[in-house]
């Protein structure tokens, strides 16, 4: 049995971001870039990544994506001004 490789090389406008933080639900897997801007992306209904949060700043940077079920997740990044980070669905 062969194993299929698939890849993708996403962008945005004229970057291409950094993912670490990757997370799913059991009907969508969603991305989310590490620094301005903070991009999250969702899997679409035609399998295509869809953004679906931006956020930008000076300092951004987002470390981890977590979900516990299918509509509740977390994701937290470093402090900016000394505030913590934290998209919460």
């Amino acid at each position: 049995r062969s194993l299929q490789v698939r890849s993708n090389i996403q962008t945005y406008d004229s970057i291409t971001p950094t993912f670490r933080a990757v997370g799913g639900t059991t009907q969508d897997f969603f991305m989310l870039s590490i620094e301005s801007p903070a991009l999250l992306y969702k899997t679409g209904d035609k399998g295509q990544m869809e953004l679906v949060y931006t956020e930008e700043g000076e300092g951004v940077f987002y470390d981890s994506l977590a979900f516990w079920n299918d509509s509740e997740g977390i994701a937290v990044g470093d402090t900016v001004d000394g505030c913590i980070s934290i998209i919460i669905t």
